[in-house]
């Protein structure tokens, strides 16, 4: 199987799928090999799952996609991010990997020489954060397009080994538009933080946790850990709940268990977690006790499967009389003792941050752009990489913690400054959190579980 993601900052699920979705599922439908075609659109992000016929060769499948859709790319929106391709195990989840950052170049060889190469690793590193204090942006004249170019372009390299990587990166000179420079320093509040995009646990311990994917064989790995053998695995939305120490009340939840692994996912609101189990552990029992131990801390809706799980799926395209076939096959499952979960069922009201091109265009601000400084103010973007001790160290921006509204930020245009309110409007409406389609159709997944 292949899957096709793809990021578009300040759209609906509704306007994921008919932006970005619609023009990959038939691309992906003309490619030799396909099956079918299952697309999961959320706000903000797209993921197009293309399952391939038994005797397909996933490597040349790939290849064709990659190469139709960088031809594709231009027809999309210009703000929308380059799709990227992964390959899935067809037979389930792909083998989870997980260790230290120190341990982690080590098993990414020792991966690589087994034919294996880790996909979606979630990092739990040091990043150098740069909070910028709009008000002194304001101050000096500049737009959050301008620093976020500024930041992108300019190299920040301090040398490995070096204990003043950050200090390296406060004193960088920023150009202000005209001869003049200013340190960052002057306009953030450069400071070592905790990954915000995704957090990493093995055992409760902060780790970098990845998918391997390659050969149908056992991994053999020479530095940290494979959840190998039996194992379970279960994903759940978090909507915005964090509750203090997650991963020691799942791992608790999991006691006798040989590996947990949880994956907190900040950008998709997601949290993921692979239970490798003890030799007298029933899946299914585990799965129970996380979820219930989840449920009463607001998390709820998880999708387990794996060793001693008995999973089903009902699909039931979207019309006039889908509300009430959910409710009776919910209350089917319920009957017969199984746990039900249908995410893409309900429609809460949800407010998303809609860029005006119309007006964006008469200020002279390009889209691509404007769509980087929205994304920077309401949740921060990765501008580049530094260098500590011990490697590289992702640099991200964010607004500083205030009691100004985000939209209140600058951006640059040809009359001068103006807040984002001005060319962003802010829709609240009732709608899905998620639309799930299959071959072009939209339907309701409800999984069973037990």
């Amino acid at each position: 199987m292949l899957v096709v993601t793809v990021a578009a900052p300040g759209r609906t699920p509704d306007r994921m799928v008919t932006e970005v979705g619609e023009p990959i599922e038939e691309l992906a439908a003309r490619q030799d090999g396909v099956r079918h075609v299952r697309t999961t659109a959320r706000a903000d992000i797209i993921a197009v799952a293309i399952e391939l016929r038994a005797r397909a060769d996933v490597d040349v499948a790939r290849a064709a996609l990659t190469q139709a859709l960088t031809a594709a790319a231009p027809s999309l929106p210009a703000d929308v991010g380059m799709p990227s391709v992964t390959a899935v195990s067809r037979t389930g989840r792909a083998p989870v990997v997980a260790a230290t950052r120190e341990d982690w170049p080590e098993l990414e060889r020792s991966l690589s020489r087994q034919g294996f190469q880790v996909d979606a690793v979630c990092r739990g590193e040091p990043t150098w954060e740069v909070a910028i204090d709009p008000v002194r942006m304001q101050v000096f004249g500049l737009g959050l397009d301008r620093l976020f170019d500024a930041l992108r372009t300019v190299a920040v390299d301090a040398p490995a080994g070096s204990a003043g990587g950050a200090e390296a990166l406060r004193d960088l000179m920023i150009p202000l538009g005209d001869s003049r420079q200013v340190p960052l320093s002057e306009l953030a509040n450069v400071q070592v933080a905790t990954s915000p995009r995704c957090q990493g646990y093995l055992d409760g311990e902060p780790s970098w946790i990845a998918t391997a994917i390659g050969p149908d064989r056992s991994i053999q790995a020479s530095a940290g850990r494979v959840l190998d053998g039996p194992a379970i695995h279960g994903g759940y939305p978090l909507r915005g709940a964090r509750p203090d120490a997650l991963e020691l009340m799942i791992s608790t939840a999991a006691v006798g268990a040989r590996a947990v692994a949880v994956q907190l996912d900040r950008s998709s609101d997601t949290l993921v977690i692979d239970v490798a189990l003890g030799a007298r552990q029933r899946g299914s029992a585990v799965a129970h006790a996380i979820d219930d131990a989840l449920g009463a801390h607001a998390i709820r809706d998880g999708r387990w499967s794996g060793a001693g799980i008995v999973t089903r799926t009902e699909t039931i395209v979207v019309g006039p009389d889908a509300q009430r076939q959910v409710a009776a096959l919910a209350e089917r499952a319920q009957r017969a003792g199984f746990r039900s979960v249908c995410e893409a069922c309900a429609e809460p009201s949800i407010a998303t941050h809609v860029i005006d091109r119309a007006r964006a265009a008469e200020l002279g601000v390009a889209t691509p752009a404007l769509a980087k400084a929205l994304q920077l103010a309401l949740t921060g973007v990765e501008v580049g990489r530094g260098f500590d001790d011990r490697g590289a160290v992702e640099i991200r921006a964010v607004l500083a913690p205030s009691d100004r509204d985000p939209l209140d930020a600058m951006v640059t245009s040809r009359v001068g400054l103006v807040p984002l309110r001005e060319l962003v409007t802010v829709q609240s409406e009732a709608g899905p959190t998620v639309i799930e389609r299959v071959d072009r159709r939209r339907v309701y997944s409800v999984l069973w579980w037990k």
